[in-house]
């Protein structure tokens, strides 16, 4: 019996040996198998910096951990970067492991995660990495014995950071600090599903417009799931956006590849503060601390078929009555708010949808504003009708909203404009069948703060709205030494507004003094002064390509740098994500100098460079004297002092 005994408890050693020395011993080995078998099915470099394998950690399952994982892009994605993950941990039954038939998955963890998903607006997408299967000629049948299955008891995502930016689309997701789970017994046709999400900021921004901004999110739900049928039942479903709550009824199912909708959302909670939470630049400032008054209701629905070429039908339905809001430290308040939306599609396309905001009041203080808006057909061409009336004293914004310490701002801003009808009116030139009217006027506008290195002046500030052009009648303004003034005009403004067409510009612009250091920032003149080498890339400027502008320069003392140039004359144009310069002549280093050619971003991966520059008496000491370059490759230049004339 002793012999036994010793010889179980040999083994029950050996065991124990091999468990935790098999990882390590091949450990190496497999890490690097597994790197190639990887990279020969991917369109990219991936790589890691090591696999776990532990029985110890939750005997008696298998733990596999893939640590420092990194996924590069190739071709048309060198070298970017579509996700730097700490950690994947995938815990699995032993037990299923050696039967080999069903795995049973008790949780997967990503841990760390930052993810920078890309498409471009030609349509490829750095996550399209699959490799190109070669096609099966006979599908085989999957047998039923023996057949393979997975289960998952838990998912579980730490600390993500996600950007999605999609330029086909003109849309840009920002995600910091993503919390989530999932757990539910999926091995079985109906299971209930427990799904909490949380994220510490949320910015979304659609065509340039910001819809969310650094947005707490938070989600809860409790699901039945139907998963035979593929049915989910919402029991318990809370969003809350900031402060607003928002609770969910209803179902989600699929039918073939699409998705049947039947969703009602209401805000059981009615204080006016919670909508506005929503508002970026008063939840940033003590918000904690606002009082509010007034009624909100917010509800809506979503019924219908989902799919690649249809939406379902939808309602968004915001009231807004009698509310109030004040900081209590602060004189006055935002009063008298009266707020009136729907937004609607009857289903089907999104050309369907209607933008109905018929109420929008408030007075700032003492100072009224009034808008509505009206859309239809925001796709095909959009057909709309707005008005916007107000005037604002800015010296009383400090008695209404708190602005930061040393922060000062004065000055008037009025509007009154009403637009209404069709785009294709203004794209065919019937200017006849669409109103647009009014003006924008901003006079003796100052404002000073810590985060800008000079005051800045807007003495007058004048548009005008008419259904061909904006009129700029004036602009004269001043950052500190700094003076410009403007005028010109600006064609097919809304069609640049609604439908991203090309913005259509000309303009003259006109200074008496301007000296680009001011409007570098502290850590940009940090940069060129502790600068020893010339080891950092530049970056690219994208020239847009939905503009095009002629100006017409006149400079009588333009500063760059440490180089002084007089009499700056001459026409820029902005076309074709081009910008040209065309016999732009000035006065500098006791000569003139004449530039003419072209910066080229078509192709903003290699983007040109066309100059051609007519130098005529320059003082040679003083070019070495300014000129870094000069003076690297000709020291001889700084002892000479010649007239010069070249090209």
């Amino acid at each position: 019996m002793k012999t036994l005994f010793k010889i179980l408890g040999i083994v029950i050693v050996l065991l124990i040996a091999i468990i935790l020395l098999l990882p390590v011993v091949f450990k190496a080995k497999i890490t690097e198998l597994a790197k190639e078998e990887i990279n020969k099915n991917v369109n990219a470099r991936v790589d890691f910096t090591d696999i776990d394998f532990s029985l110890i950690k939750s005997f008696p399952n298998f733990t596999l951990a893939i640590n420092g994982l990194s996924v590069v892009g190739v071709g048309e994605f060198e070298d970017d970067t579509l996700a730097n993950i700490q950690a994947i941990e995938l815990t699995v039954g032993l037990f299923s492991v050696i039967n080999g038939d069903q795995y049973e998955v008790e949780r997967i963890v990503i841990d760390r995660p930052d993810i920078h998903v890309r498409i471009l607006e030609s349509g490829p997408a750095n996550y399209d990495i699959a490799m190109e299967s070669e096609a099966v000629n006979e599908p085989q049948p999957m047998e039923e014995d023996g057949s393979f299955a997975l289960t998952l008891k838990k998912f579980e995502i730490r600390n993500a950071n996600i950007i999605y930016d999609d330029a086909s689309l003109d849309v840009f997701m920002s995600i910091v600090g993503l919390n989530h789970t999932l757990k539910g017994n999926l091995t079985n046709d109906q299971t209930l599903l427990k799904t909490n999400t949380g994220i510490d900021r949320m910015t979304l921004s659609y065509e340039g417009v910001d819809y969310f901004s650094n947005t707490h999110v938070i989600y809860d739900a409790d699901i039945d799931a139907d998963l035979k049928n593929e049915i989910y039942t919402l029991k318990k479903n809370e969003l809350k956006l900031n402060a607003l709550l928002i609770a969910f009824d209803g179902s989600v199912s699929m039918v073939n590849q699409d998705y049947n909708l039947v969703l009602a959302f209401n805000a059981p909670k009615t204080d006016f503060k919670h909508i506005l939470s929503l508002v970026p630049a008063i939840y940033a400032r003590e918000f904690a601390t606002i009082e509010t008054t007034g009624n909100l209701t917010v509800d809506g629905y979503i019924k219908g078929l989902y799919t690649e070429n249809d939406l379902p039908s939808f309602a968004i339905n915001l009231l807004v009555d009698n509310a109030i809001f004040k900081y209590p430290d602060l004189p006055s308040a935002v009063n008298d708010i009266q707020i009136k939306t729907n937004i609607s599609n009857k289903g089907g396309s999104a050309d369907n949808t209607i933008i109905d905001v018929t109420k929008f009041h408030m007075a700032l203080g003492s100072n009224p504003i009034d808008a509505s808006l009206l859309v239809k057909t925001p796709v095909s061409d959009p057909d709309i009708k707005s008005r916007l009336k107000g005037k604002l004293d800015l010296a009383t914004v400090a008695d209404f909203y708190p602005l930061e310490e040393n922060e000062k701002l004065s000055g008037t801003f009025v509007a009154d404009i009403a637009l209404e009808g069709k785009l294709s009116a203004l794209e065919n030139e019937k200017y006849d069948e669409f109103t647009a009217m009014g003006s924008m006027l901003v006079k003796g506008v100052t404002y000073q703060s810590l985060d800008l290195n000079l005051p800045v002046e807007i003495s007058t500030a004048q548009l005008n709205f008419s259904p061909a052009y904006l009129d700029l009648v004036s602009l004269k303004s001043k950052i500190g030494r700094n003076d410009f003034s403007a005028k010109g005009k600006l064609e097919n403004y809304l069609g640049y507004a609604l439908k991203d067409d090309k913005l259509i510009g000309n303009l003259s612009l006109n200074s008496s003094y301007l000296n680009v250091a001011d409007f570098m920032t502290e850590s940009e003149e940090v940069a060129d002064a502790t600068t020893v080498s010339d080891t950092t890339p530049m970056s690219v400027v994208e020239v847009p390509g939905n503009i095009e502008f002629y100006l017409e320069a006149n400079f009588n003392k333009l500063i760059y740098d440490n180089i002084e140039m007089d009499n700056v004359k001459g026409d820029i144009e902005v076309k074709d994500q081009r910008v040209n310069l065309k016999n732009l002549k000035m006065d500098v280093l006791d000569g003139t100098m004449m530039v003419n050619g072209s910066y080229n971003t078509m192709d903003i991966e290699k983007p040109e460079f066309d100059f051609d520059l007519k130098i005529d008496k320059i003082d040679i000491q003083k070019a070495y004297n300014t000129f870094g370059m000069v003076s690297t490759f000709a020291p001889l230049l700084k002892r000479l002092r010649v007239n010069s004339q070249q090209r």
